[in-house]
């Protein structure tokens, strides 16, 4: 799809596939139509909520976004992973994106939290989030991603001594890591790879956006 697309225009693929399919959930569980301009305006808010994100950021941070997002390994999984702070002043908005090797997509996955949280705590708990719903998933070999530095850091430093509800969060973390059946990784990527899960948290900020996805065959 991206040899057809621009960046741009995949963003507003992605939104407007997401507020069909929520159009879709609304007929079927709550009887409720939406015009086909309904929808298309809720696919909008999205894509003009998460640019004004974009927009927001240091010009310096924009400049180094040049890396886009890479399949994993031969047999391994990817969990791109992202949170959204500041959700309607109430919420924390968590994300994930599954793709396999070939990058083709399994499932994504968002939700918030009750608590409007720091960015690095939201980051740390959109992972800690993520590894608990993977951990019931058949995958052996799964790569995580986030585009928080620090985050991941803390979780792949040997010993990290915080007595914050950050630290236990982050000890929660390892010990999930450790105990997982397979191999677990962390690691941490640029937002230009991690765009996809990055509006998927974006997405929380309208309760219509909220939901789980996965590949049916």
């Amino acid at each position: 799809m991206t040899r057809f697309f621009n960046d741009a225009d995949l963003s507003l693929v992605l939104c407007v596939c997401w507020a069909i399919w929520n159009s879709q959930n609304s007929v079927i569980w709550s009887n409720r139509f939406k015009t086909p301009v309904e929808t298309w305006f809720a696919a909008k808010r999205t894509l003009d909520d998460w640019q004004n994100t974009q927009e927001k950021a240091p010009q310096a941070v924009k400049q180094a976004r040049v890396r886009k997002w890479q399949p994993p390994d031969h047999g391994w999984i990817k969990v791109n992973i992202n949170a959204a702070t500041q959700v309607n002043g109430e919420f924390t908005g968590v994300a994930l994106v599954v793709r396999d090797d070939r990058g083709s997509f399994l499932a994504a996955r968002n939700n918030y939290v009750i608590g409007s949280l720091s960015p690095k705590v939201a980051e740390a708990m959109a992972i800690k989030e993520a590894l608990s719903w993977i951990q019931d998933k058949s995958w052996d070999h799964v790569v995580c991603e986030s585009d928080s530095l620090e985050v991941v850091q803390a979780i792949q430093a040997s010993s990290y001594e915080d007595f914050t509800s950050f630290g236990a969060m982050i000890d929660n973390i390892k010990q999930n890591i450790e105990s997982w059946s397979g191999v677990c990784r962390v690691s941490a990527v640029p937002r230009s790879a991690n765009t996809a899960a990055h509006v998927l948290a974006q997405a929380t900020r309208h309760s219509d956006c909220i939901g789980e996805w996965s590949l049916v065959l």
